[in-house]
């Protein structure tokens, strides 16, 4: 079993469609667009990616941690007058979980070779390395952003990009970061200063298909690699990028 480049087990394990032969969820692969069935336990995985310390420290103290906190809100998405308050230490540990999924993501090794010479002639996976093993400075990227939880009680599910993390345009100059937990839960974080009420509970269907829009428009900007869910919702996304492709002049 190889090492999760940047989508964990942990995300993916929510999204399994199937248990036959392994764990397996259904993806959109943007290599031959085509939808797929993967194992979880390969999907987005290299063999030895991380050198062994790192995997352990990734498994212990990040995901590990942040993996409890995902579990209770995953069973309070399935109670819908359920209420679940977060506490200051969860939304430090989902922050930091934000942060180090971003460091392992490709949009970061390719921003780092385009302004560096040396970082350009280093292989990802020591590249990498060296950006989690030196994470100071990203520490404090979502330091004035709050914790937010979305529960969706449509009948179509979240889908989830290898990136982990996609962005959702305002009306003021700035971003909601979205990361899905579950088909029926995902985590918003917004900047303090422009947060505006948003309802808990999503009940509208086209919100939902806008989301996982947004979900395919950020991994092809950023890993180009899949995004994973339910068939229908991954055709349907299939189904509009294809006709978008073949009407163009």
């Amino acid at each position: 079993m190889g090492c999760h480049i940047q989508i964990p087990r942990l995300l993916l394990r929510p999204f399994v469609d199937t248990i036959q032969d392994g764990k397996k969820v259904h993806y959109l692969d943007f290599q031959d667009f085509e939808i797929k069935e993967g194992k979880i336990n390969d999907l987005g995985s290299e063999e030895k990616y991380y050198f062994e310390k790192m995997e352990t420290f990734l498994a212990r103290e990040i995901e590990g941690k942040v993996g409890e906190i995902f579990a209770r809100l995953r069973k309070v998405s399935k109670r819908r007058s359920s209420e679940y308050q977060l506490t200051i230490d969860d939304a430090a540990t989902i922050r930091q979980f934000f942060i180090y999924t971003m460091l392992r993501g490709r949009a970061i090794l390719k921003e780092t070779k385009r302004h560096s010479t040396f970082a350009q002639f280093l292989r990802d996976k020591d590249l990498v390395h060296l950006i989690l093993s030196n994470p100071d400075s990203a520490f404090n990227l979502f330091e004035q952003y709050s914790v937010n939880i979305l529960f969706n009680k449509t009948d179509i599910g979240f889908l989830i990009p290898s990136c982990c993390i996609y962005s959702l345009k305002t009306n003021l100059p700035t971003y909601f970061f979205i990361m899905p937990i579950s088909p029926k839960c995902c985590i918003l974080l917004a900047s303090n200063d422009s947060y505006l009420a948003i309802s808990k509970y999503i009940d509208d269907a086209t919100i939902i298909k806008y989301f996982n829009n947004r979900a395919y428009a950020g991994e092809n900007t950023d890993n180009k690699d899949f995004i994973a869910g339910n068939v229908e919702e991954l055709e349907r996304i299939r189904s509009t990028i294809i006709q978008q492709t073949t009407s163009l002049p």
